[in-house]
């Protein structure tokens, strides 16, 4: 069976994958509108839902008036001047499951902001969560692997042996 992470894509539709909990998110026949906008993406590109986006709401909301500031796209009359309950209000959002801004403005603005956050707000990028291909990629590059070879085959008499003792230490 093929595992696949990150962006699944075929002629049709396309799926993506939460790193952090798997989650899948399908856009079908290029309608991004088919799909929850409940994916974000860093600028490292580590994809997942925004329920996992770290930092308090008034932070995220001063990055969001940040970012239609620096648009080109979005204009807002004294943005600037906002309050954070004005801020609120400003980027509420409809609850259809499609998750749009409600006000006309900020039209295209959740492709704008959400998938380029800051690193400050991704959990990945600062260390929160550390994913288990992030783990064994250090291990590998940090471990000598003719050592660790050599202790697998002094600890396990057969591949099955080796099998169940990585199954026991997933669960």
């Amino acid at each position: 069976m093929k595992v696949r992470t990150g962006f699944v894509s075929n002629s049709s539709s396309a799926s993506f994958f939460c790193a952090i909990c798997d989650k899948l998110y399908d856009v079908m026949d290029g309608d991004p509108t088919s799909s929850p906008y409940r994916l974000s993406t860093c600028k490292n590109f580590h994809g997942f839902c925004i329920e996992h986006m770290l930092g308090s709401e008034e932070r995220i909301l001063e990055l969001m008036r940040e970012t239609v500031i620096k648009s080109p796209t979005h204009h807002i009359d004294n943005i600037d001047l906002m309050s954070t309950e004005q801020l609120k209000e400003l980027f509420e959002r409809d609850d259809d499951g499609r998750g749009e801004f409600i006000d006309e403005r900020l039209y295209l603005f959740i492709s704008e902001f959400f998938t380029s956050i800051p690193e400050e707000l991704c959990p990945i990028c600062s260390f929160k969560i550390i994913r288990d291909k992030d783990l064994q990629k250090y291990l590998l590059a940090t471990s000598v692997k003719k050592e660790v070879a050599e202790e697998i085959k002094r600890k396990f008499s057969s591949f099955q042996e080796f099998l169940t003792f990585l199954r026991e230490r997933e669960e």
